[in-house]
């Protein structure tokens, strides 16, 4: 996975091999429609590092799929996440910054949860921190579900899984449509674009997504 920065603007690329990615990502579903039983053989892959189901995973996994992405229309990452019990968020108009069962630090650059981008750590290298904010460099429109583990994970992840492990499962090309060009406007002055594509070339599947935005900015005085 590789990201450029252009301008106001981002462009992320996304190089998945066919079959790993076809291994590692359950089949687009809407969790909504399921019975209790079938939830409980949702497989995710973030409590133990591979694939199992959720009944099998030796922690209390929670799950956020793209249909509820798109129903509740999330922008950012901190918006999804502000759905899940005992997570909340704060603004300091920069960063977001996110706490866990009334635990919140301000100001340490959420370096007490860990972000992976399909298991892979994300976390920058100077601060420690997760972008979850419109600061994050991840779109929301390439993110097909994302897992929370609550409580430490410092067992199998490493430092920063204090808080909770938060891992985002991105798109396969394979079950992505071939072109999608979006705008929005909020009340607030946001306006954006958005542009994505995807190509299966050999069994390697390849997603190219751009997003900018401007926001001017509410007057408080």
């Amino acid at each position: 996975m590789y990201t450029l920065r252009l301008m106001s603007g981002r462009l992320v690329v996304m190089i998945l091999l066919g079959l790993t990615a076809q291994n590692i990502r359950a089949d687009q579903i809407d969790l909504s429609e399921l019975s209790l039983e079938q939830l409980m053989d949702v497989k995710v892959t973030s409590a133990s590092k591979f694939e199992q189901r959720a009944s099998a995973a030796p922690a209390a996994v929670q799950v956020i799929s793209r249909e509820d992405i798109e129903r509740y229309g999330w922008r950012t990452l901190t918006e999804a996440l502000n759905s899940l019990p005992g997570i909340y968020s704060v603004n300091d108009r920069a960063y977001d910054f996110l706490g866990a069962r009334g635990f919140l630090i301000p100001g340490d650059y959420n370096t007490r949860f860990l972000l992976l981008i399909d298991g892979q750590r994300n976390n920058d290298n100077i601060y420690q921190q997760a972008e979850t904010g419109s600061e994050s460099w991840v779109d929301m429109s390439v993110v097909e579900r994302i897992e929370y583990i609550p409580g430490p994970g410092s067992a199998i992840y490493g430092s920063n899984a204090m808080f909770g492990v938060i891992n985002v499962i991105t798109r396969n090309a394979g079950k992505t449509n071939k072109s999608i060009v979006s705008t929005y406007i909020s009340q607030l002055g946001l306006t954006g674009v958005n542009a994505m594509t995807s190509q299966q070339i050999d069994g390697t599947g390849l997603v190219l997504q751009y997003s900018a935005e401007r926001q001017a900015g509410r007057d408080l005085t």
